[in-house]
């Protein structure tokens, strides 16, 4: 049986994209993602184009509300926000930092299932004011960051 994952972040259009296309096809064996956010947008298109640049099509993708997902049941939550003070507002099961272990206090409680959200925190690459360069090195180096993470994440699971 596959492991469930649910991806969170705002507004569901490059982080938790980026980790749903990355987990399903690089963990796919092992894992089942899903992501969503608590004010879901749209794909950014920068999102699209750097993971295509390595093979991973998420244009079938769209971005999906965190509420839509409150029925159901996930082996783990993982909330991708950034360091910079973003708060993810789920319900439910503690909350815990996948860095340290430690409660988290950017993170209220889940009722997406698991024991625990998980906190994987990563800048918002769709923040980045730039030239279209600037902007698609830092959606590559969240894209590459969120695979190591993901990666050490689920090493041992």
């Amino acid at each position: 049986m596959k492991i469930r994952v649910l991806f969170l972040s705002t507004q569901n259009s490059c982080r938790s994209q980026m980790a749903e296309g990355l987990a399903n096809h690089c963990l796919g064996e092992r894992v089942s993602a899903v992501s969503a956010g608590t004010e879901a947008s749209s794909v950014h298109p920068s999102a699209l184009a750097v993971m295509s640049e390595v093979g991973i099509d998420i244009s079938g993708q769209h971005a999906k509300s965190a509420e839509g997902f409150s029925e159901e049941t996930f082996d783990f939550v993982i909330s991708l926000l950034g360091e910079s003070g973003e708060k993810c507002k789920v319900h439910g099961a503690g909350s815990y930092c996948g860095r340290c272990g430690e409660p988290c206090p950017h993170l209220e409680k889940s009722s997406h299932g698991g024991e625990r959200v998980f906190l994987l925190g990563y800048p918002d690459p769709s923040q980045l004011v730039g030239d279209e360069e600037q902007i698609l090195t830092a959606f590559r180096n969240s894209r590459d960051a969120i695979k190591a993470g993901l990666e050490r994440f689920f090493e041992d699971k």
